[in-house]
């Protein structure tokens, strides 16, 4: 009785340990379609994600202190957001369409009279809020801030034309283009650096992991999995070891052969040698009927893939559908919108049956897996490291 109490509260403080490390949390958007979200801190920068049909079942960083949730109407360029710390306690956000008051997008575009601002600094004021921006030739003279309170904003920018420093400032109300709202700055200079300056070939390194998990609660998970796991194992052989007969016996009603006893000296059995795995496919005639061999019970032994998904550093989830999934900067069904390091057509993703294939279309900057860049189609496994450029994913089943 005093084991079983054991056990049974290990069971509880795993299962406990478990739903406080992965929290979730549904969004829902006023209307179906055009509806995107990210989750994101202030002075982060990360690129939505699509919503599929009414709502998303989205994953929350571990530590959610400082976060928050957007939900972006793309079709008219406006963005609602919560705190993510109260979205957690009800568990849902349900933005309503008053709420989307927010700027999701404003495109700053710069018009030197030649070539490409090598580095400046971008001071834009909206409302209460103030961004600074360090632009580069990276830039290609176009800057994106997302989520100001509104249109109505003022600017200022300091660039350097050989050994004079210029400063120009204005304001201006964004006219919405493309999705987006534009602000034309032209900028009376001439620049040297051009659009190629900015591309490299150096090898693209993946972003620093946010948000780490902290060592003590990942050991102390640990301890408690090997306690549960140890004590059920033990529980088990306890059992057979005082009631061997009872459990042949119902073990011969199942039709099933009770495996030898363990070796009284208490030593391990070995381990069995390693062997690759390989494809396995039946043939409808070789599938046994229902109610057909030994006992009558037909065991199936291929277990399918349950929810294979890429998820980002900061939680989103992208789930793998049965087929291919292009993955690209545009029009992709994995759009990677914004990623200079991603070309428009960057990757296929290949699901067949149990298998995820990942293969490079030809990009300029790569398709790695755990860091090695990639030259035919790879297969992945759980806990890979799937980079697109320099955009990363964690690939899980």
């Amino acid at each position: 009785m005093i084991r079983a109490a054991l056990l049974f509260l290990l069971f509880l403080i795993a299962n406990l340990s478990f739903a406080q490390s992965v929290r979730t949390f549904t969004i829902t958007p006023p209307g179906e379609g055009g509806f995107s979200y990210v989750i994101q801190k202030p002075d982060e920068t990360k690129e939505p994600l699509a919503i599929e049909g009414k709502s998303v079942e989205a994953a929350a960083p571990e530590d959610p202190n400082g976060y928050r949730v957007f939900v972006i109407d793309t079709s008219i360029n406006r963005a609602a957001s919560a705190d993510l710390v109260q979205v957690l306690k009800t568990k849902k956000f349900t933005p309503k369409s008053d709420e989307f008051t927010l700027v999701a997008e404003t495109i700053f575009q710069f018009n030197p009279k030649s070539g490409v601002i090598p580095a400046a600094n971008l001071k834009v004021t909206s409302g209460k809020e103030v961004i600074t921006k360090l632009i580069t030739a990276q830039n290609n003279n176009l800057v994106s801030i997302r989520f100001l309170p509104n249109s109505v904003i003022s600017y200022e920018i300091t660039y350097e034309v050989g050994s004079n420093q210029s400063r120009l400032s204005g304001m201006g109300d964004a006219t919405k283009t493309a999705g987006a709202f534009t602000i034309d700055i032209p900028i009376d200079a001439e620049f040297t650096a051009t659009e190629e300056s900015r591309v490299t070939n150096e090898t693209p390194t993946a972003p620093k992991q946010s948000d780490a998990k902290n060592p003590l609660v990942s050991l102390l998970q640990n301890l408690i999995g090997l306690a549960l796991v140890g004590g059920l194992a033990y529980a088990g052989y306890w059992y057979y070891k005082n009631n061997q007969k009872v459990v042949e016996k119902l073990a011969d009603q199942a039709g099933l052969k009770p495996q030898d006893p363990a070796d009284p000296t208490g030593a391990l059995p070995a381990e069995p040698p390693k062997k690759d795995l390989q494809k396995i496919v039946l043939q409808d005639s070789s599938l046994p009927k229902l109610g057909e061999g030994q006992g009558g019970v037909v065991t199936p032994t291929i277990a399918a893939t349950k929810n294979p998904r890429l998820v980002t550093p900061e939680g989103n989830i992208h789930l793998i559908t049965e087929g291919s999934q292009n993955v690209g900067r545009e029009a992709a069904d994995l759009t990677l919108a914004g990623e200079s390091s991603v070309s428009r057509s960057h990757a296929q993703i290949t699901r067949e049956a149990n298998q995820i294939t990942v293969s490079d279309s030809g990009s300029t900057n790569g398709t790695y897996i755990n860091g090695t860049k990639i030259t035919s189609p790879t297969v992945l496994n759980p806990g890979d490291t799937v980079q697109f450029g320099t955009v990363s994913f964690r690939y899980e089943e």
